[in-house]
């Protein structure tokens, strides 16, 4: 486990490409596909989002996983308690030494 989150109240939804994928002559080809493109997303191993509905946190982390941090960057504060995404490094092996948390709103 990267981390717990421990909830009282509220919704917490994650999306990503680490369990539903295959890879094909080195390229990770994942089950969350970007509508701009019709390919697979690239670049966002997981996003998490804690809001207090549950469909909206299904929306947001998928979305995250499309959009990145520019996106996570541009959502409204009031729309989410807490986001985690996990990126993974451009040119970076599979596992732990290539990820890299990225966090916003709520407490750290």
């Amino acid at each position: 486990y990267l981390e717990i989150l421990e909830l009282s109240h509220g919704a917490i939804a994650t999306s990503g490409d680490y369990e539903s994928f295959f890879e094909r002559d080195g390229i990770r080809y994942c089950h969350v596909i970007d509508p701009r493109t019709g390919w697979p997303e690239q670049g966002v191993a997981s996003a998490t989002v804690v809001c207090e509905a549950a469909a909206t946190a299904d929306l947001l982390a998928t979305a995250i996983c499309v959009g990145g941090e520019d996106l996570a960057e541009s959502l409204p504060d009031s729309l989410y308690d807490l986001i985690v995404i996990t990126l993974l490094d451009s040119g970076a092996a599979e596992g732990a030494s290539g990820l890299r948390e990225v966090r916003y709103g709520g407490e750290e």
